[in-house]
């Protein structure tokens, strides 16, 4: 365990077995760390994990499965002139406020990639080894901001007191642009990598060897963008210029609205997607042609 500044605190344990007489290994190590950060409104948390299982029944096989990640989110702060800082301190931080007496960051880094391994050594002789990994990784997450308008206290902070209050005001909670209204969004980086290494070695005397290999890999990866704090509103709605995207010409105007939201942080995001981008836009477009259709 260990404590720092700005409430820096870690914590991690660890467990390793060793091998069983039936060649059997565990080995795990978890940690978590926190801290309010150096400047204002840089918050931070995060975990590490290792899991790690071996087996092996003999000198010919090698078996290990590995599971590792590291979930964290920090929130961010960005260079501001020597004037600002001069006005409102070194470590000033505009992208904080706090809602209901409670911090609030418009600007968060967060992110899950966990990664496991499925790795098979096997000696097929003295002279000839093979060595095949299967992998697959999961990444979840993005970077918070702001959308619509921003107001600001007079030290300089986000007013989401304000905001909030304004969002409450606007009629059956629907929010847009033209209303003044203002959200919290973020930008989506998820993925889903799979593949497989694997190298054949054959020796074929003190000085020379052959090497033969394969590296298959396939990725699937969806960047859009959701709401991570509506601030008191039901809904988001505006129109988009789709600038000639699905075969529509460019120009094209549609209008869509956003009901649901995602929380940003790193476990959350992990296990609760909000939606398929892809889809939505398809359902949107799909409803702006049947108007067209009906239209005409």
């Amino acid at each position: 365990m260990g404590v720092a500044n700005s409430d820096y605190f870690k914590s991690t344990v660890g467990y390793n077995t060793g091998m069983s007489k039936k060649g059997w290994g565990f080995s795990v190590m978890m940690s978590h760390w926190q801290g309010d950060g150096y400047n204002m409104g840089t918050r931070g948390e995060g975990q590490n994990y290792f899991i790690s299982l071996g087996y092996k029944p003999s000198d010919k096989h090698n078996f290990n499965f590995l599971l590792t990640g590291a979930p964290q989110y920090h929130d961010q702060n960005f260079t501001k002139s020597i004037s600002t800082y001069l006005q409102y301190g070194r470590k000033y931080n505009n992208n904080y406020g706090y809602l209901n007496g409670q911090y609030l960051s418009e600007r968060t880094n967060f992110y899950h990639k966990p990664v496991a391994n499925l790795n098979w050594d096997f000696n097929i002789n003295e002279t000839t080894q093979l060595s095949t990994v299967l992998y697959a990784s999961w990444g979840r997450g993005g970077g918070t901001g702001n959308y619509g308008t921003r107001l600001r206290t007079a030290d300089g902070l986000v007013d989401f007191d304000t905001m909030y209050a304004n969002n409450l005001a606007t009629a059956n909670g629907e929010g847009s642009y033209s209303n003044g209204n203002y959200l919290i969004r973020a930008s989506m980086n998820n993925h889903a990598w799979y593949g497989m290494v694997t190298n054949l070695k054959k020796k074929i005397n003190e000085n020379l060897s052959f090497n033969a290999g394969m590296d298959l890999r396939t990725y699937y990866g969806t960047h859009y963008r959701q709401v991570a704090n509506f601030l008191g509103l039901n809904s988001w709605t505006e129109s988009r210029n789709l600038k000639g995207q699905n075969d529509l010409p460019t120009g094209t105007i549609v209008s869509n609205t956003v009901t649901d939201y995602g929380i940003a942080r790193p476990w959350e995001a992990m296990f609760n997607t909000v939606g398929k981008a892809k889809e939505l836009i398809t359902i949107i477009v799909r409803e702006f042609l049947t108007e067209e259709c009906s239209d005409k």
